[in-house]
């Protein structure tokens, strides 16, 4: 099994996108993955996350390299077509997420199980559990219509098929 993870931040505190970081690098210990973390527009922020990897990286996580990458446009969709388009490595199951979300322990393994579990899904969302929003996006998962803005996975074969997917922007 191997994930690729795309942490997406501009304005976040370092406190803050450590802590995501934190809790993906938790996430992915079920399976080898490159993490990367795309900071678009925040030069200062890039540099500071660098350092903190440095740091914090070192023990006990052989099997996740994680990479920081500095975009200095602005602009979130010109970070994800970047992602997609020229940094994406190969995994089985990529996660997106936003810079503020922590992910539970379990979440990319029980989300990345569940897409295996169902053949015909080529993408799944995860839903905040601690936002004001979380009972009415809890009711709405069933819907099968949306992503939700703080992680969502897509599968390989997605990414193969749409590879010219390209967010506006």
């Amino acid at each position: 099994m191997q994930w690729s993870v795309a942490i997406f931040s501009s304005r976040k505190t370092l406190p803050t996108l450590s802590s995501s970081i934190e809790a993906i690098l938790s996430a992915t210990n079920e399976a080898a993955s490159v993490v990367d973390v795309m900071v678009h527009g925040n030069q200062e922020l890039a540099n500071d996350v660098g350092r903190y990897i440095e740091t914090v990286h070192s023990f006990g996580r052989a099997r996740t390299v994680v990479r920081v990458w500095d975009d200095l446009v602005g602009d979130k969709a010109h970070a994800w077509n970047r992602y997609l388009h020229d940094i994406l490595p190969p995994s089985e199951v990529t996660f997106f997420v936003d810079g503020y979300a922590q992910a539970m322990t379990d979440a990319l393994k029980l989300i990345s199980d569940g897409l295996n579990e169902t053949p015909k899904a080529l993408a799944a969302s995860g839903v905040p559990a601690v936002k004001k929003s979380h009972p009415l996006l809890e009711k709405s998962v069933g819907c099968g219509r949306d992503f939700f803005s703080n992680a969502y996975p897509c599968l390989e074969p997605l990414r193969r098929t749409e590879s010219s997917l390209q967010l506006p922007g």
